[in-house]
């Protein structure tokens, strides 16, 4: 869309191929999107106590109280916590691992609280573990759910709540593209206001959000348009015209965010440090990779990966089976990548495509849905059939629990790349290469699905520059509930396909 005037703006008659009349904005229907959550939290809820009631029932010196009535204080305990961790709010759910690490709070505090509280309740340590793990499975799986409905409907274009950005330029642009990479986010920038010099006010038409006006116009769309957010961007905005701009927002009633202009920072290392009552914002050191904490990683590692790969075993064989009747040998698939500090090590993987896949790869590369050194195609004619239920699974990935136990990668990091595609690493993708990669990592379960090479350059140097125990806990049972998300797309689109075969 070409550049708009502001007679257009003011007179609300169009952004984005939309008309605009008051109240026509795209459709923010918060109200429905937390009536639909609290119902899917309240029917995890009420699994979850009543599968813990069953497994670990009151003894007989009780209170005498009612098996509903227990569980029914149980689901509104969850439910209150779940209010009270914030999970009621976008801040907080915007990114699944702050999310999964909210709800294992929830779980733990709740099963602590029957435990001390209950009367008549005396459980044992494995009875309070499993019980943690039914209420985080149970909660996990219900937002997972949830998720992936939102996420839906968001690429249709419905619940996204019209942003303006106030402030031109490569930061303006940078987050015009995060939003596009991540629909999940529920932002949509409807336009761009600031000065910008002349001849460059259509340079990013086909690319970018429509300029909606110079500065001084920023109040005025921002008034006319009804945004459900205003950001500016500090690094485009003069300080001398910033203070007034904030205040003239908020006095006609706007919500205001600031972009500060620093990238890959976890929030948990901002704070506060206020100068004179002047604002400003300390900025904490990197979460670097301290030797006590290596220790602490890997022992997770071991004991994570021993018990996982015990309760595997089975299905590996089934699988390998499945392989050899299907295209016979060879079961596994090796293939050299690159690890910590670039040493190369050997990969294993279920073997997924036909035997001559590599020799076919550079025939295929024009048909990259990537962008950037990663390959990724649609449709891929060398998986095989069951190849695709494996990867949809990601039961082609269990031998790689072989890899962590030897020490080659851990359960989470950055995933392993080829050497070819080391070398086309910039510099701040080289960062990579400091942690051992991992079997799943931030960019599996907040961006796997996006072709933007940007999305996955930006999530594993983040979490490279924010590692923490805790952030590894919440990417480890977000992946849980991502196997389930695609496990659950991958089996309807097979029943689309099968309803299609028979209608033919």
């Amino acid at each position: 869309m070409g550049v708009l005037t502001p007679a257009d703006i003011v007179s609300r008659r169009h952004v984005d191929g939309l008309r605009l009349q008051p109240g026509t904005l795209p459709d923010t229907s918060t109200s429905v999107l937390r009536r639909a959550l609290l119902a899917t939290d309240l029917l995890a809820a009420a699994v979850a106590s009543t599968a813990v009631f069953l497994i670990d029932p009151p003894s007989g010196t009780g209170l005498g109280v009612h098996p509903l009535v227990r569980i029914s204080l149980l689901v509104l305990c969850t439910m209150l916590l779940l209010r009270q961790q914030g999970l009621y709010r976008s801040r907080t759910c915007a990114v699944r691992a702050a999310q999964n690490a909210h709800l294992g709070r929830v779980a733990v505090i709740i099963v602590a609280a029957r435990a001390i509280l209950a009367p008549g309740v005396d459980s044992g340590a494995q009875d309070l573990v499993l019980s943690v793990l039914i209420y985080l499975g149970a909660l996990v799986l219900g937002r997972t759910v949830f998720d992936g409905w939102l996420r839906r409907q968001r690429t249709l274009g419905r619940f996204l709540r019209p942003v303006l950005v106030v402030g031109s330029g490569a930061e303006a642009q940078s987050l015009y593209r995060v939003t596009k990479d991540h629909p999940e986010s529920g932002v949509r920038i409807i336009g761009i206001t600031g000065d910008r010099p002349p001849g460059e006010e259509s340079a990013d038409a086909e690319h970018g959000p429509p300029w909606l006006g110079p500065l001084v116009m920023s109040h005025t769309v921002a008034r006319a348009l009804r945004p459900s957010a205003v950001i500016i961007t500090a690094t485009a905005v003069p300080w001398e015209q910033l203070n007034r701009l904030v205040r003239d927002l908020r006095r006609s009633g706007q919500r205001v965010l600031l972009s500060p202009g620093v990238q890959g920072v976890g929030p948990q290392r901002l704070s506060p440090s206020p100068l004179a009552y002047e604002p400003l914002l300390a900025i904490g050191e990197e979460q670097s990779l301290r030797r006590f904490q290596l220790v602490v990683k890997r022992i997770l590692d071991l004991i994570v990966t021993s018990i996982v790969l015990v309760l595997a075993l089975p299905l590996m064989a089934a699988t390998a089976l499945a392989i050899m009747i299907s295209d016979g040998r060879p079961v596994l698939f090796r293939q050299q990548r690159v690890g910590r500090g670039g040493r190369p090590f050997m990969i294993f993987k279920f073997r997924t495509m036909v035997r001559d896949a590599e020799s076919r790869a550079a025939e295929l590369r024009a048909h990259n849905i990537r962008k950037g050194p990663l390959f990724k195609m649609a449709n891929d004619p060398r998986v095989l059939r069951i190849g695709s239920f494996l990867r949809a699974t990601s039961i082609d990935e269990l031998p790689q629990l072989f890899n962590v136990l030897r020490g080659d990668m851990s359960l989470i990091g950055p995933r392993p790349a080829l050497p070819a595609e080391t070398l086309q690493f910039d510099q701040d993708l080289q960062h990579r290469l400091d942690v051992r990669p991992g079997l799943s990592g931030l960019w599996q379960i907040e961006g796997r699905d996006s072709p933007s090479h940007e999305v996955m350059q930006r999530l594993d140097v983040f979490y490279v520059e924010n590692w923490s125990i805790g952030l590894d806990l919440a990417i480890l049972v977000g992946t849980a509930g991502a196997v389930f998300g695609r496990a659950g797309r991958y089996l309807a689109r097979r029943e689309s396909e099968q309803d299609e075969e028979a209608l033919w």
